[in-house]
């Protein structure tokens, strides 16, 4: 069983690689050709761009990047710029890194020209506009094309939104591009990305890859978020799998508020400040949720008290970002993601170092390795990033290559981690049934060798008590009685342990025939009758007579004297009760005390086989020993069933069993035999008997 167990996981492993490793190719390919770097472009040199000898049908796309003119603090119409410019702004860039004989604040307005000499062209051409902090008016030509969100200078009035379009641009000797920034709300303003001209066809085509990829890539984290927590739920609960699958479902989000931006062009009604919000709260927890399961991977990585402290800069951060607007908690997050980024690379290469260095950790070699290309991937990742939204490179695919090879290497991690688990599990059960083989053959050999002295006492006492009654005084009877009662209860116990054998073994060979329930329970009740003796309880059998079901004789004995016994066990006043009813096709016998009673929470346990550890050291737990559960498998076996139909603390506890309805031909013979027990259970047992059950 466990080897088809593996063999199947181990199918459903290699299907899951063999599906990653297709959409990995696939979104590698898109990545490609959507960042794949361009023809080197040339740099506009004091706001003018030459492109006269440009071939965009051989070249392909060009970004708008070096020196625009620039008009600090203004928001320009075209006609209202000066001839004469003073200024010059590196484009990407944001205006915390301005540089010049002007200071630009960081949250304000400024205005952009830049003037693009074109080669003479047919077809139209497209202008990408990815990322301009954080509202603009986009003016080609001396035409407003687009507007998004509304630039203001103050915050009354001021609308940010930032998401990523393609414009058509009319073919002609020479473009003016002007665009109006406004930042109210972010950290800092300027255009942050590249602004990309080409082909109108290849432009959207371009763009449409680039959508199309981050929705891919946040399907596929989403994919894997959801596995993740899947296995977390099925494999007791491992924290590696949790924090794996909630730092994988809050990347998923953040691939959608990033780059193309997803979320917000696909549900445009989205508020910006929230839009905003999830980006930020889904980041700073992925950091968390990272971090966390770096010291799920080797706690002697991060210590409990220091984890808390160093990731309670990032949580204060989130609950900030939930409870302030936007615009007030914008400045903090360059430094929160300064102290994120540090931290995170910090665990990174405190982890490598306990991995190979320390050699104290608790991961095997084949787990560190992927771990270990989990950590590189994770750094390049954080590095190409960093310096794209910080203008330093034009495109991040090494960023987006490196998510694919981490997200690779993590599951080929745990996927390991699972195959590892799973040899484990098979070591363990391998051992754990030789040691249940030889505990069966324990219990065998001792029941054997137990079974003949135990006969022969029994035997012996009875081929006593058969004799004259002259030749033994009333006293040495009482004690072969009890000795013969002793014997047989003890002979009863040897027989449950040879049942539970046979169970395990599905050996127990059945004789259902049709029985009487009631000369059954008369007889169960005689036999434990010295069990009674000093205790003010009673047994009374309510079951008619002649009430017949299908059961095999000697097993279902055993179960109702199990059922009985535990009754009387604690049960120190009041009755005992059988009483049967009939259910369909079936008799329900249900076996009531005035005990102790056990707890609702507790009912199943009690049925468990040789352990009742669960069990809280109460009285009722005392005696719980085979009994119970034989007598629930040997009632199966007999396609019936035992449960526990009522039971109140201290006040006692009812017993049932469901066997099917029997059918019985002899009728007379049966209310012969019926008779003959009844005046047979109604022998006096003597005082002296008595006081000995007492000391027994």
């Amino acid at each position: 069983m466990l080897d088809r167990l593996r063999r199947y996981f181990k199918i459903k492993q290699l299907i899951a690689v063999i599906i990653l490793l297709s959409t990995m190719l696939l979104m590698l390919s898109t990545i490609y050709y959507t960042d794949a770097p361009e023809q080197e472009s040339p740099a506009a040199v004091q706001g003018t761009l030459d492109l006269s000898s440009w071939d965009f049908t051989k070249d392909r796309s060009v970004f708008l990047n070096g020196e625009w003119d620039f008009y600090p603090g203004k928001l320009l119409q075209p006609e209202e710029l000066p001839k004469e410019t003073h200024y010059f702004m590196k484009v990407p860039g944001g205006w915390d890194k301005t540089k010049g004989a002007f200071l630009q604040k960081s949250r304000g307005n400024g205005t952009y020209r830049l003037s693009v000499k074109l080669p003479e062209l047919q077809e139209q051409l497209g202008l990408k506009i990815h990322n301009i902090w954080m509202a603009h008016r986009l003016f080609i030509n001396g035409q407003l094309v687009k507007e998004s969100g509304l630039p203001s200078d103050s915050l009354e009035g001021y609308q940010a939104l930032n998401t990523p379009y393609v414009v058509v641009v009319e073919p002609a000797e020479e473009l003016e591009i002007v665009i109006q920034v406004s930042n109210q709300v972010h950290f800092t303003g300027g255009i942050a990305h590249p602004i990309q001209l080409g082909l109108k066809n290849y432009i959207e085509k371009k763009n449409m890859l680039a959508f199309g990829g981050d929705m891919a890539v946040f399907l596929l984290f989403l994919m894997f978020g959801i596995y993740h927590l899947h296995m977390y739920n099925m494999r007791d609960k491992e924290k590696t799998y949790l924090f794996s699958g909630l730092f994988l479902l809050s990347i998923s989000i953040v691939s959608i508020t990033f780059g193309e931006k997803v979320l917000m062009q696909v549900f445009e009604e989205i508020p910006f400040a929230v839009a905003y919000k999830l980006q930020d709260f889904f980041l700073f927890a992925s950091f968390a949720a990272l971090t966390l399961f770096i010291q799920s991977l080797e706690p002697g990585t991060i210590k409990g008290r220091n984890l808390i402290l160093s990731l309670m800069p990032v949580l204060i951060y989130l609950g900030v970002v939930i409870l302030i607007p936007y615009h007030w908690y914008s400045p903090v997050k360059l430094y929160i993601t300064f102290y994120a980024n540090l931290l995170l690379f910090f665990y990174i290469i405190r982890l490598i170092y306990m991995l190979f260095y320390k050699k104290q950790g608790k991961l095997p070699l084949n787990e560190s390795v992927y771990i270990f290309l989990c950590c590189i991937f994770a750094g390049v990742i954080i590095i190409d990033y960093n310096l794209y939204y910080s203008g330093y490179t034009n495109g991040n695919m090494i960023a987006r290559l490196g998510i694919f090879a981490f997200l690779l290497s993590l599951n080929l991690f745990l996927s390991r981690r699972f195959t590892n688990k799973m040899n484990e599990v098979q070591a363990l059960s391998e051992e754990l049934i030789r040691s249940r083989e030889i505990k069966d053959e324990f219990l065998a050999r001792t029941s054997h060798e137990l079974k003949t002295p135990l006969h022969g006492i029994i035997n012996i006492s009875g081929h006593l008590l058969k004799g004259e009654t002259s030749s033994l005084s009333l006293e040495q009877r009482e004690n072969l009685l009890l000795l013969q009662d002793t014997s047989s209860r003890l002979s009863l116990l040897v027989n449950d342990l040879v049942d539970i054998i046979k169970l395990r073994h599905e050996d127990l060979q059945l004789n259902l025939i049709t029985v009487d329930l009631y000369v059954v329970i008369q007889l169960v009740f005689q036999l434990l009758s010295f069990d009674l003796q000093g205790k003010e309880v009673k047994m009374l059998n309510k079951v008619k007579p002649m009430t017949f079901v299908e059961a095999d004789e000697n097993r279902l004995r055993q179960i109702l004297y199990n059922i009985t016994s535990n009754a009387m066990k604690h049960t120190e006043k009041g009755e005992i009760v059988a009483q049967a009813r009939e259910e369909g096709l079936d008799i329900v016998l249900t076996i009531s005390d005035t005990g102790k009673g056990i707890p609702q929470e507790h009912w199943e346990l009690v049925f468990k086989d040789f352990n009742h550890d669960s069990l809280p050291q109460q009285d009722y737990k005392q005696g719980m020993g085979l009994g119970l559960y034989i007598s629930r498998q040997l009632a199966r076996k007999m396609k019936g069933e035992v449960w526990i139909a009522d039971s109140v603390v201290n006040k006692g506890t009812s017993m049932a069993v469901r066997l099917a309805k029997g059918q019985c031909l002899n009728t007379e013979m049966t209310a012969g035999s019926v008779l003959e027990r009844k005046v047979w259970s109604s022998k006096p047992t003597s005082s002296g008997l008595s006081e000995k059950m007492k000391k027994i």
